[in-house]
């Protein structure tokens, strides 16, 4: 199927065929648009839950088995920045959660039980581990490098390279929180400059 086409369109005119991301739309983000005419930003924190929920138990599952990469905040915030962009990943946290106790629990029972504890103490130990890698508002992290400046200190014009070397700056930024000096990410670009790419 070919990309959805976006423009300047009013909350209810985006072709029903198309996603966030311009690609053929979900089936829950079809039935969102078509069936009770959900605005747009509805659609797309819907779509992007959809989306998204098998990573986010993959995340979870990962977490609990104390893998290595979950420690890594650099991988965990561009995952998170990832999912925000089409909608808040909190919710689509929170849509991931409520399928898996459709899914794992037959009931909920208004006294506690070993088998509902167990549910909440993963979920939570995932959201511990967040706020604990400092990723919560990865989303909101300001660039310390735009691509005009990157552009600048590389010596060469934008290119179809610009937004990927944008993240690897960012992930660079990650790595590094407490640095203000661009110097690093620009470096961190330059070894990529092959994957990237980048004609330097």
């Amino acid at each position: 199927m070919e990309p959805c086409g976006h423009g300047s369109v009013d909350a209810y005119s985006r072709s029903s065929e198309c996603d966030p991301e311009g690609q053929p739309a979900s089936p829950v983000g079809a039935i969102a648009r078509n069936g009770f005419r959900a605005p747009n930003r509805l659609v797309d924190v819907i779509s992007a839950a959809h989306r998204h929920r098998e990573e986010i138990l993959k995340l979870k599952l990962a977490v609990k088995a104390g893998e290595a990469w979950v420690k890594e905040r650099d991988t965990v915030g561009m995952m998170i920045r990832r999912w925000d962009h089409f909608g808040s990943w909190k919710l689509q946290v929170l849509s991931a959660l409520l399928v898996d106790a459709m899914e794992q629990l037959e009931e909920w029972k208004e006294q506690s039980t070993k088998e509902q504890d167990d549910f909440l103490r993963d979920w939570q130990n995932l959201l511990d581990h967040l706020v604990e890698l400092d990723v919560v508002d990865a989303p909101n992290i300001k660039r310390l490098v735009d691509g005009r400046a990157l552009s600048k200190a590389l010596g060469i014009k934008p290119g179809v390279w610009t937004g990927k070397a944008l993240d690897v700056c960012m992930g660079w930024q990650l790595r590094n929180p407490n640095e203000t000096d661009i110097a690093g990410a620009v470096e961190e670009v330059r070894k990529k400059k092959d994957e990237l790419g980048i004609p330097i």
